[in-house]
């Protein structure tokens, strides 16, 4: 295993810039999501490391060795695609002992390999079975298995689970997850599902045109996020736009009829946004008492969505903003309510 070192990727395709000056760092072990939008470069990144796409500028190290202009094959590196890639031609231990006729294995080096592998993702018994007989899971887990047969210093996944329904998903970014431990090894994982990305992760990179907009722990990115992007990107975010205002107190912004601070930067009537997560909001029909430690807004509910655990409402304030609320009670519709917001769970911008 190595650790990953990548400084000032970059790379166009005509005016198209789908890597701009990247500086990535993954530790040996580590497993790092690199999440992002459509046409963020997610996939563009992980092929620059696997070799399958040549770079304008910039270097790749794999430990100290530079991978940068090697070859795909000579990088020790292994991929595993969101379309599985398997080869209908070949029954399941076939399809895993490819690499290892490639590596100039053994038959009886191969066959105990195989085996290992099999057992690791839990498919033992399947060996003469062809990926057609297989259910999207199995075959996922076959692409996995054919992936760390052959001992790749780094695990490169691109959207590995995004053509599996949701249980099968959700079993398997877990079982995922223990493999990396298990085995120690260096992973990359391209995702654009965030809650995939900060529940595996040891590492998040979010990406955006390119370049990388924050880089960190999950729960750091979440719950400090840089800017605006990012904060709007992580959760199910509540954005309001507004201008700010000056009276005898100083600069603020109103939202709900409360006053809120805004950056120093700022002066009267400059835009500032908002963002209030949905989850990160406490909601009550009693009004609650002033504290130093939480904002309070006012709001009417005007709608609302079952969502099994809880309760999504479309609430209303004073100033005609409307806001996505998460509760665990079924509240009245109509009824007027209060927000509690921690002052560290409110950002501006």
């Amino acid at each position: 295993m190595a650790t990953l070192r990548i400084k000032g990727l970059t790379k166009t395709y005509g005016q198209l810039k789908a890597l701009d000056n990247v500086d990535l760092t993954v530790e040996e072990g580590k497993l790092a999501a690199i999440l992002g939008p459509s046409g963020s470069g997610k996939s563009t990144l992980v092929r620059a490391i696997a070799g399958f796409v040549v770079p304008d500028c910039g270097e790749i190290f794999l430990g100290e060795r530079d991978i940068t202009h090697e070859r795909p094959e000579h990088r020790n590196t292994a991929m595993v695609f969101q379309s599985y890639a398997l080869w209908p031609h070949m029954t399941v231990y076939q399809n895993i002992a490819f690499g290892l006729k490639l590596k100039k294995k053994t038959p009886e080096e191969i066959a105990k390999k195989v085996k290992w592998a099999l057992e690791l993702v839990d498919l033992p018994g399947l060996e003469e079975r062809l990926p057609t007989q297989l259910s999207g899971g199995q075959q996922q887990r076959v692409a996995l298995a054919r992936a760390l047969v052959v001992d790749p210093e780094i695990l490169l996944l691109d959207e590995p689970l995004s053509n599996l329904d949701a249980k099968i998903r959700y079993k398997l970014r877990f079982e995922i997850k223990k493999l990396q431990k298990r085995l120690n090894i260096t992973t990359i994982y391209i995702t654009h599902d965030q809650e995939e990305a900060l529940s595996i992760a040891d590492s998040v990179v979010l990406l955006k045109d390119g370049r990388v907009m924050q880089a960190g722990a999950p729960q750091d990115i979440y719950s400090r996020p840089g800017d605006l992007f990012v904060a709007e990107f992580l959760g199910a975010s509540n954005i309001v736009t507004g201008k700010t205002l000056r009276d005898e107190g100083g600069l603020y912004a109103s939202l709900g009829g409360t006053r809120l601070p805004v950056p120093d930067d700022k002066k009267e009537n400059d835009e500032v946004s908002l963002i209030l997560r949905a989850d990160e909001v406490e909601l009550t029909t009693e009004k609650p008492a002033e504290s130093e430690d939480y904002y309070v807004l006012k709001g009417i509910l005007c709608d609302q969505m079952y969502l099994g655990s809880r309760w999504r409402y479309e609430v209303s304030t004073p100033e005609g903003h409307s806001l996505l609320v998460d509760h665990d009670r079924n509240l009245a519709a109509h009824s007027e309510i209060y927000l509690c917001i921690s002052r560290d769970r409110l950002y501006i911008y």
